[in-house]
């Protein structure tokens, strides 16, 4: 063991009589040391000795250069946008507003300057979901900087494969050769022009690609899915892994007349069976080994019980049209009587499945129906999931003619739904509805977290146009000293709205 190492260990009280040395040159100098004590003596040595290896150090040689960036095809964005963006690069709790920067960047034909490569490219590693916004704006540059640095691969997968979609050779460059990204979009262009081809190209390389491949690649599939993809859907039906069954069993229910859409609908109409009229709603007993091989899970998550558990995954698979076909009522008696039980057992056992097969089979009647008449059933997830599939008129709509519901926890939800910006005539009906609330009713602490979430959200969603209206100066009710603190909190909350939206205008100035 190295001396100083052994001695640190040991302890300097434990020091010898022997001089320390480090076998090393500069041991002729360690005599000329001027020390008081051990320790300082033992610093001394150890970090001479660090500066002596430091120095001695071969510098790298890299045997080969890579390839330099080429040229830039767009200018770089002004300075004060450079350091607004680098300002927001920094918080991860502004990736709204960073998202808004990077889009109004791309609109403008702009870039990010060097100086900020190296932020831009770690933010996309650390958020995922705002990689394809900062792709358009690297550059060149940044295409080329994102090569020298594994963590950044993930630029390599949002590059486009090719401009001409039926370029054959050069999708089967990416395909062979390219990173997961490029080779599952080099799958998605074939499969758009020429889907037998591509699911050949799949089934040719399918045995030999991990789990997590298999399933990014699988889902290509959906694109132009027909009856001529069952055959390796079904092979896919018994992969080892349950998240590519699972994908499997999804894209097979929805083709038509698919031997696995068959069997769930006969499932599925032995637990609703119907009489005189009367649906009823029968729990399965069990869970055969043939419904687990059609990927039907066995073992429930925690707080729901397995049979309702197996009830829920086939109804979740079912095409809701079915259901009209099948009990000759119309869609909305069906929904009345599946959510309208005597003892409301089921209420929020059996419109969830529903709610989420509206939305496998992309049923707007069926959404729009649960969206009116069961959503109360349905957990804020997936009230929101159902919104998004409507069109955000008709969500701006019901928000206003649903106005009485504000702040409630009902009412946000259309709010988490619409797309952002808001239109400007929502954006000044939400700034009116929160002036009002505030000018008239008093605050108390749910109101106020509630209120709060709408002011998160209005921050980075409304139009552009009203940006200074919401800046005007706001009206905060108080009865008296007893309602200070909701009053403080309140008005604390609204001076960050404003600081939010001052940002969102800079932002636009700049950019």
């Amino acid at each position: 063991m190295n001396q100083l190492v052994t001695q640190a260990i040991v302890g300097t009280a434990h020091q010898s009589e022997q001089p320390m040395t480090t076998g090393t040159s500069i041991d002729d100098l360690l005599p000329h040391l001027a020390t008081h004590t051990p320790e300082r003596r033992l610093l001394l040595v150890a970090g001479a000795q660090a500066l002596y290896q430091q120095a001695g150090l071969h510098p790298y040689t890299i045997e080969t250069l890579s390839e330099p960036a080429a040229p830039e095809q767009l200018p770089d964005c002004t300075p004060a946008a450079a350091n607004l963006i680098s300002s927001l690069l920094q918080h991860s709790r502004q990736q709204e507003f960073v998202l808004e920067a990077l889009q109004r960047l791309q609109k403008a034909q702009q870039r990010l300057p060097f100086t900020l490569l190296a932020s831009a490219l770690t933010y996309g590693t650390q958020h995922a979901n705002l990689r394809s916004a900062l792709f358009p704006v690297l550059g060149e540059r940044g295409l080329w900087l994102s090569q020298q640095n594994p963590a950044w691969n993930w630029v390599a997968e949002l590059q486009p494969v090719v401009d001409a979609p039926l370029d054959r050779n050069n999708l089967q460059i990416h395909w062979q050769e390219g990173k997961q990204g490029e080779r599952k979009q080099a799958l998605r262009v074939l499969r758009t022009h020429q889907p037998a081809q591509a699911r050949e190209w799949l089934s040719d390389i399918w045995k030999q690609e991990a789990a997590n491949v298999r399933e990014a690649l699988l889902e290509t599939l959906a694109i132009n899915l027909s009856g001529e993809d069952e055959e390796f859907l079904n092979k896919a039906l018994e992969d080892r892994s349950a998240t590519v069954r699972t994908l499997a069993v999804r894209l097979l229910t929805q083709i038509p007349g698919s031997a696995l859409l068959q069997r769930m609908l006969a499932r599925a109409d032995a637990l609703l069976p119907i009489a005189q009229g009367k649906i009823t709603v029968m729990l399965p007993q069990s869970c055969p080994k043939d419904w687990q091989k059609d990927g039907i899970a066995l073992k429930p998550p925690k707080g729901l019980g397995e049979r309702y558990w197996w009830l829920q995954q086939v109804l979740a698979l079912i095409p809701p049209a079915h259901w009209e076909h099948q009990f000759a009522l119309p869609a909305q008696e069906i929904l009345r009587q599946l959510t309208t039980d005597e003892n409301k057992s089921l209420n929020t056992v059996i419109a969830p499945p529903i709610a989420e097969a509206a939305v496998l089979h992309h049923d707007q009647d069926w959404i729009l129906l649960l969206w009116n008449t069961a959503r109360q059933h349905l957990f804020t997830q997936q009230q929101v999931l159902l919104l998004r599939h409507l069109p955000a008129e008709y969500n701006e709509q019901k928000a206003i003619e649903e106005s009485h519901h504000f702040p409630e926890q009902e009412w946000i939800v259309y709010l988490e739904a619409l797309p952002r910006p808001w239109s400007q005539t929502f954006s000044q009906f939400y700034l009116k509805t929160l002036r009002n609330h505030f000018a008239t009713t008093i605050v108390n602490y749910n109101t106020l977290q509630l209120i709060n979430q709408t002011l998160i959200l209005a921050a980075s969603a409304l139009a552009p146009e009203c940006l200074i209206e919401a800046q005007l100066p706001w009206t905060i009710m108080s009865e008296n000293q007893q309602y200070d603190w909701y009053i403080q909190n309140a008005r604390q909350n609204v001076d960050r709205f404003i600081e939010n939206i001052q940002l969102r205008i800079r932002l636009l100035e700049e950019i």
